[in-house]
């Protein structure tokens, strides 16, 4: 009684003091407050409000396509935001570069999903993140099949190719574009550029022992000359 006495004001986070009325009377916004000789009831009426934010989004690579409530945006962007004020954003799962070469969603910096809300409390850049990917074309020429068909693959990631030759076949090489030929099969292919892959087999030699009967009579094998099987 008769002392003085101080009060915290704590706002939320995202949040600062609006005003501050001490007693009926309007005072400096702040986070604290004293009364001198107190010696009777006082009160205190604080308002918050929320901080405005900076929000930047880029994506990496640059200059990918993003959507920020419902609108599409190129490149680096900057919002003025409300703290705590929800908002959606997404990306598409890949985005075209060329007829072999796309772009795969890989993440968002904030772990979120592809498309998901945001409520920032505090200044925040955005990044939404993508890996190159390359079409691998797989052929397999006559006399086998290939694994896996063909498919979009990560860059700098690596696939096993596989050549199954079909009965009376061999497999003899791997013909890869870029990198030429291998006998080495199964392959794994480093895919660091849009590939096509074509399997190659020949067929196994066959032996084929002609004779006549009876012994010593001619013959001839494809139009060619024509032979006496020796007695």
């Amino acid at each position: 009684y008769g002392g003085g006495r101080s009060f915290a004001i704590l706002p939320n986070p995202g949040f600062h003091v609006d005003s501050l009325i001490a007693d009926g009377v309007s005072q400096a916004p702040a986070e604290s407050f004293s009364f001198s000789n107190v010696t009777g009831n006082h009160t205190i009426r604080v308002t918050f409000a929320p901080n405005q934010l900076t929000i930047t989004f880029h994506s990496v690579p640059d200059s990918l396509l993003y959507v920020v409530d419902g609108v599409t945006y190129r490149g680096t962007k900057t919002f003025t935001w409300s703290a705590a004020a929800a908002h959606t954003i997404s990306t598409d799962s890949t985005q075209p570069s060329s007829v072999s070469r796309r772009f795969r969603w890989n993440h968002w910096s904030d772990a979120g999903t592809l498309t998901h809300t945001i409520a920032p409390l505090t200044d925040s850049t955005l990044t939404v993140s993508f890996t190159v990917q390359f079409f691998v074309t797989m052929i397999a020429n006559a006399g086998g099949s290939v694994t896996p068909g063909s498919s979009w693959q990560d860059s700098a990631g690596t696939v096993s190719i596989n050549a199954t030759p079909s009965a009376a076949f061999h497999f003899a090489s791997w013909s890869i574009s870029g990198l030429g030929q291998t006998s080495q099969n199964p392959f794994s292919l480093v895919v660091n550029q849009p590939a096509t892959c074509t399997a190659n087999f020949l067929r196994n030699p066959v032996s084929v022992t002609v004779q006549t009967n009876p012994d010593g009579r001619s013959y001839s094998v494809d139009g060619g000359p024509i032979a006496t099987q020796r007695q």
